[in-house]
């Protein structure tokens, strides 16, 4: 086992070896500053160039080189491209000139294993290959994809317009959302539906931030669960369907930013298809082998009295051929799904109904499902919850109405035919 004494012998050792390592890389970067000066001056060897002599050769060399100067404890010679450089406190009398090892590798690995530093050879690098700063590089290819580049697209036009809803709103603004989710069979049957909704108020007016909200919330009848908001007097809402704050000496926020003061949820019982705006029915039959003739249909709910603005059903495909015989229709074609629209769904027009035709490559009518459906409800005057506002006052005065605007949003989250 080492003493004491060994061990702190050790650790002086440790540190004159670190100390003289340090001192080798600071030399070497002094030689490597000099070189880069010769060269750019043009080296030994070019007619009215000087030369860099160490103390140990004396004296300038002759007149027919012009002027000479001498450079500390170093000699640094450049024929053509090639440059060696050379440290005089390895340089003995008689002996082979030895050159460094060129700058590249690690450099000091301090913390390593005794023998195993870097430090313990004397042809070991003192320091890293330098990157050139005014070296061009390339830059590296976005790594972006067209799908990337789509969903931020969307990120940023919906904060566009958010914040433009939020610049617009002046004063009082609520709105009524409501997302319509179902599963329906091929058959024209409703397997399950659900409906979910918020409303939201948004207050930009200090001055108008005392105030109660008169609703109409009589979905009862229809099973509507409603829940409001922890600060909102509950059963203000429930015995007279007022949405005002708990205590009244409280403001509603005014930061112009949205809060759900009322949210509901209703639940459609099976076969029911109330909740349910428009119903499907698919019909499959086998034309050349391995291909389908299909038909869609979609039929209005008559107990729906709203119009459905772009309605699009996305079709699976298990490839690219297919084919569509309508051409006065509206559709889009891809490598793995078609996609069927229909602009505008009116109530008491003539296109309450509709159809879609088309041929495609698959193994069996499993192949185009699940269907999706996506929709808007144009211009809502209701809602499914039965939610409304129908007005808005002063929280201290019911007899004063405060202006407001209201806007009411409906459409579909998860609508699948399967």
């Amino acid at each position: 086992m080492e003493s004491h004494e060994e061990k702190i012998q050790e650790i002086i050792e440790r540190n004159k070896e670190l100390e003289a390592a340090e001192e080798r890389k600071k030399k070497a970067k002094q030689l490597e500053m000099q070189r880069r000066e010769v060269s750019k001056r043009g080296g030994v060897g070019g007619i009215g160039n000087s030369a860099s002599v160490g103390a140990g050769y004396g004296g300038n060399i002759g007149s027919g080189f012009g002027n000479s100067s001498l450079a500390s404890n170093s000699y640094a010679s450049n024929n053509g491209s090639n440059s060696s450089i050379y440290n005089n406190s390895d340089y003995d009398s008689g002996a082979s000139k030895k050159p460094l090892s060129a700058f590249k590798g690690r450099g000091l690995q301090l913390g390593s294993k005794k023998g195993s530093s870097s430090f313990h050879s004397e042809a070991s690098p003192l320091m890293g290959e330098e990157e050139d700063p005014l070296e061009y590089k390339e830059k590296a290819p976005s790594s972006l994809t067209t799908a990337d580049h789509s969903a931020r697209s969307r990120t940023t036009l919906a904060s566009a317009h958010q914040h433009k809803s939020s610049s617009d709103n002046q004063g009082i603004e609520v709105s009524i959302v409501e997302t319509i989710s179902a599963t329906l069979g091929r058959d024209g049957s409703v397997v399950n539906s659900e409906i979910k909704g918020h409303l939201d108020l948004r207050i930009a007016d200090p001055n108008l931030a005392k105030v109660k909200l008169l609703t109409s919330a009589n979905g009862q009848d229809v099973g509507s669960q409603y829940k409001t908001h922890p600060n909102v007097d509950k059963a203000k809402f429930s015995q007279q369907n007022i949405i005002t704050v708990r205590d009244p000496s409280r403001p509603f926020p005014s930061n112009n930013q949205e809060l759900s003061v009322l949210r509901w949820k209703v639940n459609g019982k099976p076969d029911d298809n109330h909740l349910a705006p428009v119903t499907f029915n698919c019909w499959f039959s086998r034309s050349d082998p391995g291909f389908f003739d299909v038909t869609i249909e979609y039929e209005l709910n008559p107990l729906f009295s709203e119009t459905l603005d772009n309605l699009v059903v996305t079709i699976p495909l298990v490839s690219s051929n297919a084919h569509v015989s309508d051409a006065s229709l509206v559709w889009d074609q891809f490598d793995d799904h078609l996609e069927w629209i229909v602009p505008v769904i009116q109530p008491g027009s003539d296109n309450t109904s509709g159809s879609f035709e088309f041929t495609a490559e698959a193994d069996s009518e499993e192949d185009f499902f699940p269907m999706n459906v996506s929709f808007k409800v144009k211009d809502s005057l209701t809602t499914f919850g039965k939610v409304d506002v129908r007005d808005v006052v002063s929280a201290s005065d019911e007899s004063i109405s405060v202006p407001f605007q209201k806007r009411t949003d409906v459409s579909s989250d998860t609508y699948i035919i399967s």
